[in-house]
């Protein structure tokens, strides 16, 4: 799978075309494939190596293994892993097939300057308006509960489409700076950290890397600089989430040393929370693999779509409790924790491995749709597909609220999308090219 990878990166850097960049199949099967398979291999291979050395017989790495579940190792080489690696290898397959079909027609972002056009700085500080509000509303008893709520449901979507088309109009259109678009991702990024946010911030500030430098077309080089730098950034948004959410399990714990802290959180947060998630799913599989298939349950993602409004008895789709109890075992000891079971795990409920089948084939051609669209199509359609990026990778979803998810947040950027377009911009009287 890695040597597989490494050759599509290379064949298409030789050809000066950088597709995968800009592959929402590819980038969901790359990331999945290194956080559920890779790093959990990796740092427990290492964290034994320096638990054997005379390293301070393991006091390097040794507290990382402490923070482990151990039934949860016998997910690697279990079955389950085994679905998720046959998962990527079928996106990395269709981000191929997609290349070869439009590859040749992918488009790039034209340099063609204006100056006429102040929507982008209206929606600047629009944008920062909000994150003030934003702050306000979830850091002071200012509101209710229920606009908190609210607040805290459509924040992400709007300044996750915000700050891409701010980017899009700073890099090829020079409306701002892009430095002022770097100030305020920081900002929102900072205020969603405030208010116990920690995944979503950190894919909307991967998306807004990889956007930059897919549309500025960067040497391998400058990538591995700018790699470093979001790196850092993401570090460090690790660390604060977790000093905000837990104090005792972040780096203030005085039971360990500096750098201890620091590898126990990022070990936690970014391999061994992958590691249970696949040993959750590893337990569904084992428990649902014969489920006999039947039609009249395989619609079951498609109810998330109908609108409470419409229907007063819908259920709750986030089941992460349930799954805590029936597939993680964790309902004796955490009896509020919540977990995943991948965006695989409800298909093979409902369906058992064939169900699994049909809907990780249906999940894959729909982000090889986007894909294509995201080749053929590089002003607002592309946009708005990196502006969804941090739903769109995120594997830990369960598969109704992934859908659900997109489409909802799709609706809240709906009115800056209209804002945005062409047909808005002739209406308003003002020269405006649709952006690339």
């Amino acid at each position: 799978m890695v040597a597989l990878l490494g050759l599509q990166v290379c064949y298409e850097y030789r050809r000066n075309k950088r597709g995968f960049l800009i592959s929402p199949v590819f980038l969901l099967a790359v990331a999945t494939l290194i956080a559920f398979s890779i790093l959990p291999n990796l740092l427990l291979f290492l964290s034994r190596q320096f638990n054997q050395s005379d390293l301070g017989s393991g006091a390097f790495l040794g507290p990382v293994l402490g923070t482990i579940r151990p039934e949860a190792l016998s997910y690697l080489g279990s079955r389950g892993e085994e679905l998720i690696l046959a998962f990527c290898a079928l996106g990395l397959a269709i981000h191929g097939v997609v290349n070869a079909l439009v590859g040749h027609s992918i488009c790039d972002s034209k340099s063609r300057y204006m100056t006429s056009d102040r929507r982008p700085v209206l929606l600047y500080f629009l944008s920062a308006l909000f994150a003030v509000f934003f702050l306000v509303g979830t850091q002071a008893s200012v509101f209710g509960p229920s606009v908190v709520e609210v607040l805290q449901t459509v924040f992400g979507p709007v300044q996750s489409f915000l700050l891409i088309f701010l980017l899009h109009s700073a890099v090829a259109r020079r409306h701002i700076r892009v430095g002022l678009v770097i100030v305020l991702m920081l900002a929102v990024v900072g205020v969603m950290v405030l208010a116990h946010g920690g995944k979503i911030p950190a894919f909307m500030i991967l998306s807004v890397f990889i956007y930059y430098i897919a549309i500025k077309r960067l040497t391998f080089l400058r990538v591995a600089r700018f790699a470093v730098l979001c790196s850092l950034l993401l570090f460090i948004i690790v660390q604060v989430a977790q000093i905000i959410r837990l104090p005792h399990a972040s780096v203030l714990n005085s039971e360990r040393n500096f750098i201890q802290n620091i590898t126990v959180v990022l070990a936690s947060k970014l391999a061994w929370r992958q590691l249970e998630t696949g040993y959750c799913f590893d337990n569904v599989v084992r428990a649902h693999r014969n489920e006999n298939f039947e039609n009249s349950k395989q619609a079951f993602w498609l109810d998330i779509l109908v609108p409470r409004v419409l229907w007063s008895d819908k259920p709750n789709f986030s089941l992460g409790s349930q799954y805590a109890r029936d597939y993680c075992k964790l309902h004796d000891r955490h009896p509020h924790h919540s977990s995943s079971i991948t965006l695989l795990g409800q298909p093979v409920i409902n369906g058992g491995l064939l169900g699994l089948i049909l809907h990780g084939t249906i999940l894959a051609a729909a982000l090889g749709a986007l894909t294509a669209v995201s080749f053929v199509a590089p002003g607002l359609p592309r946009i708005v597909v990196f502006a969804l990026l941090p739903w769109w990778i995120d594997f830990d979803q369960d598969f109704a609220l992934y859908f659900g998810n997109i489409v909802k947040f799709g609706l809240f950027m709906a009115p800056f999308i209209i804002f945005t377009s062409q047909h808005i911009g002739r209406r308003l009287g003002k020269t405006f090219l649709w952006p690339g």
